[in-house]
């Protein structure tokens, strides 16, 4: 993998905790890929906030999903 890559991994990971706190979202899972291959996988946040279970990136979601009114 090109050098830049991992550098840019990192960015969007410290983009992305920054983004949930400014905007107090509750959970948020991420996927990057590279040449066609998972490089990195985060979750971020909470799955459940009435249990206060944290978000892996196990759990699923559509991809833009919204929450419920």
């Amino acid at each position: 993998m090109e050098p830049w890559v991992q550098d840019a991994v990192g960015y969007i990971r410290s983009w992305i905790e920054f983004q949930m706190r400014t905007t107090q979202q509750p959970g948020c899972i991420t996927a990057i890929t590279h040449r066609g291959k998972v490089i990195a996988e985060f979750a971020f946040g909470e799955a459940n906030i009435a249990t206060g279970e944290k978000l892996t990136p196990r759990h699923r979601f559509r991809i833009g999903q919204l929450p419920r009114s």
